[in-house]
Formats: C-alpha cells, sequence, structure tokens
C-alpha cells in the first residue's frame, strides 16, 4: 500500500510530496520463521535553482 500527495510550498518552483508506504510479510510457517510489518516514510523536496 502506497500514500502519497504532492503540493506546492511558498513559491512555484518548491515542491513538497510526502510518501508513506506499508509492507508486511508471512513467512510460511512450516518452512520460515518470523514475519515483519514495514513502515515507510519519506519526503522528497524539489526546487529549481535556475
Amino acid at each position: 500500500m502506497t500514500l502519497g500527495v504532492k503540493f506546492f510550498g511558498l513559491c512555484k518552483e518548491m515542491s513538497f510530496e510526502p510518501k508513506y508506504r506499508f509492507y508486511r510479510y508471512h513467512p510460511n510457517e512450516d518452512v520460515e520463521a518470523g514475519g515483519y510489518d514495514a513502515h515507510i516514510l519519506w519526503l522528497n523536496v524539489t526546487t529549481r535553482w535556475s
């Protein structure tokens, strides 16, 4: 599952794009042990320098 949104900052040359992703892994209990849930957050910031 991925969720993201993009919006512009104080000026038109700058944008912010926060994103969230969720992973879940359930192993085959007969062969493997353990499993996990992973929450990933990141922020892309784009700006134009010229």
